[in-house]
């Protein structure tokens, strides 16, 4: 039977490499070589494929919406007559009916003035990879030859924020860096005027957990904890938005929506590799070598295609494998059995609870808690 699923846009790996070294980064350095084999850059050929798979599949579903997320690697190693053929030709071949929202997620170190011109002029949304605002907080985002990359993703991050030609103002990923007060960082993400930050947890999985955690401890629930006191408990009206945390409240409150870090719902998208491959959500290259190749390709499938792959399958109705420690839960309604790829080992495959899992009964527990009070008063 074909799943219901409805594909809300494409990540595009424009960039199969990237300026950066970032020790936890699921692309380079949790065991998957795959991007060895893959062309440094996608083709135009590769573009004009997608597009036509694009169009057919909006013809046919009906959608009035779609994303492309171009990702990488780091997405501004490709040259800007790339991003501005491909708007031209989305224009050109996309109905004029279809809401096109384009989003680029990018380190920052290479994001100029010029840059900023560029995007801004094809209405990019832009996210910036950031850990912190101290050599602390970034002691693990080196470049390949171990030197920072702070002061040059902090230039990028003030360029996109003073251009007159960006209309949307950019937001922050930040993987969760356990050596940081969260207090400080908040503060600190305060001070640079960002609105929209979400935090990640290091991607891992059973067999290959994030470098110092163990699954029986709540380190990174303790975080999360004094990062959301901090913030829920923040008055100022411009505080910034932290989407990890309107996720878990919204689904405390009886609401649902697809959220990649935590299970449940729906992950309505898929990745195309430079090659053209069409593959599920790049954390699940955490799981091991090539452990997410398909044989799907763009040249050669429909995107309807990859509905029946069992791994894209697996990642669009996560909770059809939930574990039975997981369906006994207290909180499985709302944390969904966490990321699909941190519930993996080599033995049982992804029935398991996420390695996260007590950091998250104890996270959810106190926001719960928080919200009850409050609801209270």
């Amino acid at each position: 039977m074909k799943t219901s699923a409805t594909i809300k846009g494409l990540v595009l790996k424009v960039a199969s490499r990237c300026n950066l070294n970032c020790e936890y980064c699921h692309m380079y350095n949790l065991g998957d070589r795959s991007y060895q084999n893959q062309p440094k850059y996608m083709t135009q050929e590769i573009v004009e494929n997608l597009l036509y798979q694009v169009k057919t599949y909006l013809t046919q579903s009906g959608s009035k919406t779609f994303q492309f997320i171009f990702h990488g690697g780091e997405p501004l190693l490709v040259e800007p007559d790339f991003y501005q053929t491909f708007v031209r030709k989305t224009n050109e071949l996309l109905p004029t009916s279809i809401q096109i929202d384009y989003l680029i997620q990018t380190n920052g170190t290479l994001l100029s003035s010029a840059w900023c011109e560029v995007l801004g002029k094809l209405q990019f949304k832009i996210g910036i990879s950031l850990d912190g605002i101290t050599e602390e907080g970034n002691r693990y985002r080196l470049n390949h030859r171990g030197q920072s990359s702070l002061a040059n993703s902090l230039a990028g991050l003030r360029n996109a924020q003073t251009s007159r030609y960006l209309k949307y103002v950019p937001g922050l990923l930040s993987v969760i860096n356990l050596e940081l007060a969260p207090e400080d960082l908040y503060l600190g993400y305060k001070s640079l005027n960002i609105r929209h930050i979400n935090f990640l947890l290091p991607d891992g999985t059973h067999d290959n957990l994030p470098k110092g955690y163990s699954s029986n401890d709540t380190l990174y629930a303790d975080w999360l904890i004094r990062m959301f006191d901090v913030w829920f408990f923040d008055k100022d009206k411009l505080k910034p938005q932290i989407r990890f945390f309107n996720q878990i409240l919204n689904r405390l409150l009886g609401g649902n929506g697809d959220f990649e870090s935590l299970g449940g719902g729906q992950n309505p998208y898929l990745v195309i590799e430079t090659n053209g491959d069409i593959e599920p959500q790049s954390s699940l290259k955490a799981c091991g070598d090539s452990f997410t190749k398909t044989k799907l390709n763009i040249r050669t499938h429909a995107l309807e295609d990859s509905f029946q792959q069992p791994l894209i399958k697996l990642c669009i109705d996560t909770q059809d494998n939930l574990s039975e420690q997981c369906k006994k839960c207290s909180v499985v309604e709302v944390c969904r059995g966490g990321l699909v790829a941190h519930r993996y080992s080599r033995e049982n495959g992804f029935n398991n609870p996420s390695i996260y899992c007590l950091d998250l009964q104890k996270l959810l527990a106190h926001i719960s808690k928080s919200l009850e009070d409050i609801l209270k008063k």
